[in-house]
């Protein structure tokens, strides 16, 4: 037996060094190999034919046989060796009636051999998947006769819809709006058909998710969507999202919802940088009992001791603490330090928007949390971590490859972000 190695380097020099007689037996069952050499040869290779076609018959068994080297080989044989069409090819396909169908091969040899649709085997052509490839790459236009079909896979419908029929098309919005069964599923495939043909009106009834309600606004909308909005108030991080990105500003009916969920503090730093006439009500809980109207007052005031004493005294608003500093102090706060440093998260925000820079003496809290390691050395460090904290990253990254802080980190270590 002769190794690739040796068959590579021999089919590189043939015809003008020939293959000694054991190495063409050996090649002679390979399709590639043969259709290689039989090519070199300039003439048909007739004892290797029925290796080339019977891998490009089971390959058209296989139901997920797209194997784009069987049909390499095989268009290379024709139009190399054969000359045009291989009627062997055809009739052995033709004959073994494949359910799966290699549509790759049947593409490439429509296109590259025949130069035209391949009407005999269109009647094997059974998936909806491969219909769709078939009109949108061998005959460029819609195929009415199989349509009904094609409509009961979503996703071939869709792909049809958008690069065969190339616009709206009345069968398919049916189709869609009849996947009730499938709530998301049907939402999803409104959202998507809205972004190639703008607004649906007549499908907007159905979409009550929302983070379809969501990106329906932003990307077809274009503005606020106010008959959904009292669905987005049940959802805090979609509402959040909703203000900034839609409303650009406060969304008042959602912020009971946000006051209890873990978006309140980032919502709030939103909303008082947008507007200074938030309701009274807005997160009075934040920071420590107080009310917007006061928060709002302490910015414009400046440092206040009775507050700064209620946080030096808690045990657990390191972030207030830090949005204090930012907001208020726009400087570090030694004293609060102590506190700061132990949240992991934190520090790292009070390294990155106060200090603005590195923090030392918070980094054996910030090396517990990879997470956070991670975005340390991305946001604050910007650059390699101290080679302590780097090999933590390394040994986080050699646990568990797909580590997404650790993938993130050596990411920007090598510049792809």
């Amino acid at each position: 037996m002769y190794s690739e190695r040796e068959i590579f380097d021999a089919i590189n020099k043939f015809p003008y060094v020939p293959m000694p007689d054991d190495m063409l037996e050996q090649c002679k069952t390979d399709p590639s190999k043969s259709a290689q050499i039989a090519s070199k040869r300039g003439a048909r290779w007739i004892e290797a034919e029925p290796y080339i076609i019977d891998a490009a018959v089971k390959s058209c068994a296989n139901v997920d046989g797209d194997d784009w080297t069987i049909a390499r080989n095989v268009v290379h044989y024709s139009k190399s060796v054969v000359g045009g069409r291989w009627q062997d090819f055809e009739d052995a396909i033709l004959k073994a009636s494949c359910v799966g169908l290699n549509i790759r091969l049947i593409i490439e040899y429509c296109n590259n051999v025949l130069g035209h649709r391949w009407t005999a085997i269109e009647s094997n052509i059974k998936t909806p998947s491969k219909m769709y490839e078939y009109s949108y790459h061998v005959l460029k236009s819609r195929w009415p006769e199989r349509e009904d079909e094609i409509l009961k896979d979503m996703n071939a419908a869709c792909s049809y819809c958008f690069h065969v029929v190339e616009g709206k098309w009345k069968e398919y919005e049916d189709r869609i709006l009849s996947a009730k069964h499938d709530p998301k599923a049907m939402q999803s495939k409104i959202l998507q058909y809205a972004d190639y043909f703008g607004r649906w009106q007549e499908a907007e009834q159905f979409i009550e998710d929302p983070q379809i309600i969501l990106h329906y606004a932003m990307r077809i909308m274009g503005g606020r969507w106010k008959e959904k909005e009292s669905i987005l108030a049940k959802f805090p991080g979609h509402a959040f999202t909703y203000a900034q990105e839609v409303i650009k500003g406060p969304f008042p009916e959602a912020e009971k919802g946000i006051l209890e969920s873990p978006w309140y503090f980032d919502y709030f730093t939103f909303a008082t940088q947008t507007s200074r006439n938030l309701a009274s009500q807005l997160l009075a809980q934040f920071p420590v009992d107080m009310t917007v109207g006061e928060v709002l007052k302490l910015i414009d005031d400046g440092r206040n001791a009775d507050f700064e004493k209620k946080l030096l005294n808690s045990t657990h608003n390191q972030g207030k603490a830090v949005w204090y500093a930012v907001n208020v102090l726009k400087s570090r706060w030694p004293e609060m330090e102590e506190k700061i440093k132990k949240s992991a998260k934190w520090s790292v925000a009070y390294a990155r928007d106060v200090i603005k820079g590195r923090w030392e003496e918070a980094e054996k809290y910030i090396a517990k949390n990879d997470k956070y390691l991670s975005q340390y050395g991305i946001e604050v460090i910007k650059g390699k971590l101290p080679d302590v904290l780097h090999n933590k990253m390394i040994a986080s990254a050699m646990r568990d490859s797909k580590n997404y802080a650790a993938v993130a980190y050596f990411d920007m270590l090598e510049g792809k972000i």
